[in-house]
């Protein structure tokens, strides 16, 4: 948590904020997705961020950011540009709205996040089951979640994305049925706009997480390879393939594997096949 205090007309108020994406609640979590949308057009939005992370009013925040305001209240210069000095700082613990984030929201219904209008209300009647994204970067995914979530993160197919990578909420996280996940996409595309983002930002960041542990499969020696890592072209059903040794029988069973320890058996397969390739290279270079 970041705590500043600020004296306004002689009293000392606390201001306590979060100081990243895992201190926010589903909540703010969604929140902050919107102000981190719109502060790449609009950076003066980042102020409304003070106001849902610290409870900073705008008529609070004058007393850090407006030296007009300043210095009718009589503050010297040198008091204005050490009030001003000390916003700045304020703004700099905010940088992490724009860090990675490889979570996903853990409990939501359709119609979460939206208000205002009686379609949203009677949505929320008739929408009521209760829906949950996988655990943080894609730990409880199995090969076959990760190999249809990339495809429909690729083509930017948000509701697809959504619809891929949640559960009904539950006991443990079922295996993907594709007939569920067609029914879920014309539902999810109803999702608040803030929450299909949510997934699709949790997703990207997930993958620079996989491509920190598995570098071989992601960014294989050389580039990547269609008989080892990631392919070029084609899709991640021929690195099943590969990974079955052609064997199709073989193929399901790595599909229902563990994301993670798919991801190892094939960064292995290919650091071996590196070497060996190197081996080969250097008897021919004697």
């Amino acid at each position: 948590m970041n705590t500043i205090e600020l004296w306004i007309k002689g009293k000392a108020r606390l201001f306590s904020g979060p100081s990243g994406w895992a201190e926010l609640s589903e909540q703010q979590a969604i929140q902050m997705t919107r102000v981190r949308l719109s502060i790449q057009d609009h950076q003066e939005r980042v102020f409304v961020a003070l106001r849902v992370l610290y409870g900073m009013k705008p008529r609070d925040q004058r007393w850090l950011f407006d030296a007009a305001f300043l210095r009718r209240q009589g503050l010297s210069p040198e008091a204005i540009d050490l009030t001003l000095s000390i916003g700045g700082q304020l703004l700099d613990t905010l940088a992490w709205i724009g860090e990675p984030d490889a979570r996903f929201p853990r409990r939501f219904r359709v119609y979460d996040f939206q208000f205002g209008t009686p379609r949203v209300w009677l949505g929320r009647l008739g929408n009521r089951q209760i829906f949950s994204g996988p655990a943080e970067a894609l730990s409880d995914c199995t090969f076959e979640d990760f190999m249809f979530a990339e495809k429909a993160f690729r083509s930017n197919n948000r509701p697809l994305l959504a619809a891929v990578l949640c559960r009904p909420l539950g006991k443990g996280r079922p295996a993907l049925d594709k007939d569920r996940v067609a029914n879920y996409v014309s539902r999810f595309a109803r999702l608040d706009p803030a929450l299909l983002e949510r997934f699709y930002f949790g997703f990207g960041s997930s993958l620079l997480v996989l491509k920190r542990h598995f570098p071989q499969v992601f960014d294989p020696p050389g580039g990547s390879s269609t008989n080892s890592g990631k392919p070029t072209s084609g899709s991640w059903l021929d690195v099943a393939i590969n990974m079955a040794k052609l064997d199709v029988t073989k193929i399901r069973d790595i599909e229902q594997t563990n994301l993670y320890l798919a991801l190892k058996v094939l960064n292995e397969q290919i650091r071996q096949a590196d070497e060996m390739k190197q081996q080969l290279e250097a008897v021919k270079k004697r």
